[in-house]
């Protein structure tokens, strides 16, 4: 009887430390993979400066290539340029010039809203 509850322990906690290492594995692949794609995205040349939903499946979008901004509609079959807009009737985002806020920055300012309350 001791011998299968001392069988059954060993089992379990070597399920625990096989999911401990998987959950780490999934984890480091996720940040280098997500890294790898962020490197690859980066590009000085076409960015996305706004999207909005206006249908199932149909998106305006704000594009800035190079120096020139394009308004173009896109929907599960085609992408359509609408046409092209001048600086002036574009608001930029704020966040152009900072870095993106980090998920555990985010899980910071998300904690000290709810102590706060």
């Amino acid at each position: 009887m001791l011998l299968m509850s001392v069988d059954a322990v060993v089992q379990f906690i070597t399920v625990i430390v096989i999911f401990i290492i998987v959950m780490a594995l999934a984890y480091f692949t996720a940040r280098f993979v997500g890294g790898y794609q962020k490197s690859k995205m980066a590009g000085a040349n076409i960015r996305v400066i706004e999207t909005s939903r206006i249908a199932n499946n149909k998106y305006l979008q704000i594009i800035q290539v190079g120096e020139r901004l394009f308004l173009i509609a896109i929907s599960k079959e085609q992408v359509s340029l609408i046409g092209e807009l001048g600086r002036d009737d574009v608001t930029m985002p704020e966040t152009q010039g900072k870095d993106p806020m980090s998920f555990k920055e985010f899980l910071e300012k998300a904690k000290n809203l709810k102590t706060k309350k």
